[in-house]
């Protein structure tokens, strides 16, 4: 529930550049998309949080030019598609 929460509360302020140049800053751009997509395809987390990550990559990504190139350097879109296949969007 905490992950499916702070993803929605991410997802609502990501378009503010200061808040992706405090993540980029904080994780860096390739280790935070890493560490989403892992994250995105773990067993234990439940679908609404799952869906709602994925919601709020959707939004990073839409957001910022240089968190897509990463998204596609790391195959995000196999990703998402794969992890979110039993979920209705």
């Amino acid at each position: 529930m905490l992950i499916g929460n702070t993803s929605l509360l991410f997802g609502n302020i990501i378009n503010h550049l200061t808040v992706r140049n405090f993540l980029e800053k904080l994780i860096g751009r390739e280790q935070l998309m890493s560490q989403l997509l892992k994250l995105i395809e773990e067993s234990w987390l439940n679908k609404p949080a799952r869906k709602n990550l994925a919601i709020f990559l959707t939004k990073l990504v839409k957001s910022d030019l240089n968190f897509l190139e990463e998204f596609r350097k790391q195959h995000g879109t196999e990703i998402l598609h794969s992890a979110l296949k039993d979920i209705e969007l």
